[in-house]
């Protein structure tokens, strides 16, 4: 068209119709940007989301880690304590072990010793009747008693 044409009511519709279709085209595609938009608005909102509970339950799992790192401390202090507790007991079953065989050794000597005074206490105190005793020295170391028996 010519500059300084003047534009019919037909002409002048049209424009207007196509001013109108381009708007509502621009319309129409903001629209479908700003559902888009929408669209991705959620998803953000949903990948946030899952991100938070994601950082939740680090954060548990980190606490539950300081946790059990604290148990298995005292765990290692208790079990060192019950070593040195085993050793000193060691020590002291090994003490008791010679402590009782030394007994055990004094126990048998003594049996022993009380066995022979039990005997020699006997035989000081064996009488045999009608057996003529020797009256002198000479004839006591000449006896013979199995035969006199």
């Amino acid at each position: 068209m010519l500059v300084g044409t003047t534009y019919g009511a037909f002409e002048w519709g049209l424009f207007e119709f196509i001013v109108i279709f381009d708007l509502v085209l621009y319309f129409s595609s903001f629209v479908s940007h700003c559902l888009k938009l929408s669209s991705i608005d959620t998803r953000v909102s949903k990948f946030e989301t899952s991100i938070t509970d994601s950082n939740k339950r680090l954060l548990e799992l980190e606490e539950s880690r300081n946790v059990d790192s604290e148990m298995g401390d005292e765990l290692k202090s208790t079990v060192m304590a019950m070593e040195t507790q085993l050793t000193a007991e060691r020590c002291s079953t090994t003490k008791l072990e010679s402590e009782i065989s030394a007994l055990r050794k004094e126990s048998l000597r003594l049996t022993e010793e009380a066995l022979d005074l039990q005997s020699r206490s006997i035989r000081d105190y064996l009488m045999f009747l009608n057996v003529d005793e020797c009256n002198t020295l000479d004839e006591r170391r000449n006896e013979d008693c199995i035969e006199k028996i």
